[in-house]
C-alpha cells in the first residue's frame, strides 16, 4: 500500500492527471481513480490472502491468491520503469527485461511447487517465510531504487553542501553564464536539460498546430497543463524563460496569426473585425487590439486596409 501511494504520488508529481467529468455537475480526477483502482487490488488480494489461510482443504483461494502476486510483481517493477522513464526522460530499453524476474521467481518458486505439491506446500511454515521474505524484499529493493533517481533528479541538496562551502570562502559571488545561444529553463534549483526543453518545444507546438486551444475565449495556463501533461511549474517557468514571454502573450500570438489568416482569407467581406477576432479566442475588443498590434505593428483597422488595397499578400 505504502509503495503504491508513493507511486502514485510521484506520477502526480510529474505531471497533472486529467480530469473526466461525469455529468453536468460530476468530475474526477484521474489520480483519485487511481487511488480508487490501488485500494480495490489491495482489497481483493487481502481478502484472498485471508480466505487462502483459512480454507486449506480447497486451493481454488491458493490459487487465486498466487495469480494476483505474479500480477502484483509485474506491477511493482512496471511502476518503478514508469517514473524512471517520466523523471529522467529515457525509453523501456531491452535491459528492462531484467524486471520480469521478480514475477518469473514468483512463478517457479511459489505457484509451480504448489501446482506439484498440491495445498500442503504453501500451508507449510517454511514456504510462508519464503514467500514473506520475497514480498518484502523485493518491494523493498524497488522503494529503494525509486528513492535513488527521486533524490539524484530532485533534492538539490545532495550537490548543494560543496558548493556552499566553496561560496562561503568567496569575497564575490560567482555568476553562472549561459552558453551563447544555449536556451536554459531553471525550475526551482533544477535545471531543464536539453531533450527535455526539445520534448515540451515538440509537445506545446504539435498541440497547438492540432488541437488550437488558443480559439477557446479564456484559455488560461493550467487548462494548457492539463492538457499537455506537463506540470504547471515546469510549463510556466517553460514558457517565460524559452520563448521569453509570459503565457496570455504567448497564446495571443496564435490568435494573431489566426486572425490574420481569416483576413487574408476574406472573411473581412461578410464578417465584422470584431467577429473575427470571436472566432479567433479573443474575448474583448481591447485586448483583441493591443495584442495585434504587439504581434503585427499595425492595428486590425490598419491592418484591414492594407489588406483590401493588396499591400499585404
Amino acid at each position: 500500500l505504502q509503495y503504491a501511494l508513493a507511486t502514485l504520488i510521484c506520477m502526480w508529481w510529474i505531471r497533472p492527471f486529467k480530469v473526466f467529468s461525469l455529468g453536468k455537475n460530476l468530475k474526477i480526477s484521474l489520480f483519485n481513480l487511481l487511488c480508487i483502482g490501488n485500494l480495490a487490488f489491495l482489497g481483493v488480494y487481502m481478502l484472498l490472502r485471508e480466505f487462502s489461510e483459512r480454507n486449506t482443504s480447497s486451493g481454488v483461494y491458493t490459487g487465486l491468491y498466487l495469480s494476483i502476486n505474479v500480477l502484483l510483481f509485474l506491477i511493482i517493477p512496471a511502476g518503478y520503469i514508469h517514473l524512471r522513464n517520466q523523471f529522467e526522460n529515457k525509453q523501456t530499453r531491452r535491459i528492462d527485461i531484467l524486471h520480469l524476474l521478480p514475477s518469473v521467481l514468483c512463478l517457479l518458486g511459489f505457484v509451480v511447487p504448489w501446482i506439484i505439491y498440491g495445498q500442503e506446500f504453501m500451508s507449510s511454515p517454511t514456504a510462508i517465510s519464503l514467500f514473506k521474505v520475497f514480498a518484502y524484499c523485493t518491494v523493498g529493493i524497488y522503494i529503494v531504487l525509486m528513492m535513488k533517481f527521486l533524490l539524484k533528479k530532485n533534492i538539490s541538496f545532495l550537490n548543494s553542501t560543496k558548493k556552499s562551502r566553496n561560496a562561503d570562502s568567496l569575497t564575490t559571488k560567482k555568476v553562472e553564464v549561459p552558453v551563447e545561444g544555449e536556451k536554459q529553463v531553471l525550475v526551482g534549483s533544477v535545471h531543464l536539460d536539453k531533450a527535455q526543453l526539445a520534448r515540451m518545444d515538440e509537445q506545446l507546438k504539435s498541440f497547438f498546430l492540432t488541437q488550437q486551444p488558443y480559439l477557446q475565449q479564456g484559455y488560461n495556463l493550467k487548462q494548457l497543463a492539463e492538457d499537455t501533461t506537463i506540470p504547471l511549474h515546469h510549463l510556466s517557468a517553460f514558457i517565460n524563460q524559452y520563448y521569453h514571454i509570459h503565457f496570455n502573450d504567448f497564446i495571443n500570438e496564435y490568435r494573431v496569426q489566426y486572425c490574420q489568416v481569416k483576413i487574408k482569407n476574406d472573411e473581412w467581406r461578410s464578417k465584422t473585425l470584431e467577429a473575427i477576432a470571436e472566432e479567433s479566442g479573443f474575448n474583448n475588443r481591447n485586448t483583441f487590439t493591443a495584442a495585434f498590434k504587439k504581434v503585427t505593428g499595425f492595428n486590425p483597422s490598419d491592418y484591414l486596409r492594407m489588406v483590401k488595397q493588396k499591400q499585404i499578400a
